[in-house]
């Protein structure tokens, strides 16, 4: 231990005789030995997980593999093709009891989701993206070309909870006449869980009560409706674009909505099932518009045969007036 000491002051009082250079390459050459030091420690931490690494592994892989008790088995099975009961019977917001068919009428397709009103955080961005998009489909108004139903799964909320919610969007979606609006927009409840259960299982929509918590663990989804209670989309809640809730509401409206040019968007564009999403199918795009183009250029070769023809019949009449010899 002497001998480290008086070594260690021997090089300290050399160490404050170097020049300015000679001072640098000692701070280097230690910077060297720590980054040397650190190499080494590293390279053992490497060594360990190589003679390690298979039971590594099978942990990351067992991780990746363990899904939490509260969200396993939430997710959505869809049900494309099946009816939704439309029987079934909620309270509405002004406490009347009322079967779904009754917003299935006058050939309107339907815009459907499940909630619960006390939800912390996903059901109202649920909510508030849905208002969003279809307060982005500008020509169209909720109660004219097509209606929502929010219900919700929760049997302790009331129609007292539902009215504040529908206020609260209806007041977000901003459309006039608000009368239309909101008998075209339900907010239901049922004190009776087994209703709300038997429409989610014909959705094929999962949640589940977790009383720790008090909360529900539940999936996030659209669904697209067709007059006669049939599932005809299924759209992702949070990634939904107002191009996907128009398109989804097109097909759930079995061609009685939209003009021409939504008939030229269906064409090009196809469902994608596993994203919950309309893309473009570039091929598509190229059949609809070179017929578009023939139709075009076939509409313009016939009016100007039109207007030739009509120009020569002005010019014969012209010729049996004046006795003049036809050009």
């Amino acid at each position: 231990m002497m001998d480290i000491q008086a070594g260690g002051q021997v090089g300290c009082e050399r160490e404050r005789r170097v020049t300015g250079a000679g001072h640098a390459a000692r701070r280097a050459g230690g910077f060297a030995g720590v980054a040397a030091g650190l190499l080494m420690l590293v390279s053992g931490a490497f060594g360990q997980i190589g003679r390690g690494g298979q039971s590594i592994e099978l942990d990351q892989q067992s991780v990746a593999n363990t899904v939490p008790s509260q969200i396993d088995g939430m997710t959505v099975q869809q049900r494309l093709g099946q009816k939704v009961p439309l029987d079934l019977v909620f309270t509405d917001t002004e406490g009347r009891e009322r079967p779904l068919r009754d917003w299935f009428i006058d050939g309107r397709p339907v815009l459907m989701t499940m909630v619960y009103f006390r939800c912390p955080m996903q059901c109202p961005l649920t909510l508030q993206r849905l208002t969003q998009r279809l307060r982005e489909i500008e020509d169209w108004n909720i109660g004219r070309e097509f209606n929502v139903i929010v219900v919700s799964f929760d049997p302790s909320e009331t129609a007292q909870q539902a009215a504040g919610k529908k206020f609260e969007f209806l007041t977000s979606y901003g459309r006039s006449p608000e009368a239309s609006v909101s008998k075209g927009w339900a907010w239901l409840t049922s004190a009776d869980p087994t209703r709300a259960r038997e429409l989610a299982d014909a959705l094929g929509f999962p949640y589940r009560y977790l009383p720790a918590s008090n909360e529900y663990s539940h999936a996030t989804v659209y669904f697209a409706i067709t007059p006669d209670g049939t599932i005809s989309r299924y759209l992702s809640g949070l990634d939904t674009t107002s191009k996907d809730v128009r398109l989804s509401l097109l097909d759930a409206g079995q061609g009685k909505l939209g003009g021409i040019l939504d008939t030229f968007w269906q064409m090009c564009f196809t469902f994608d099932a596993h994203a919950g999403s309309y893309t473009l199918q570039a091929f598509r795009l190229m059949q609809v518009s070179s017929v578009v183009l023939v139709l075009g250029v076939g509409g313009l070769i016939g009016a100007m045969l039109l207007v030739e023809r009509r120009r020569k019949a002005a010019r014969v009449m012209t010729a049996l007036l004046t006795g003049a010899k036809v050009a």
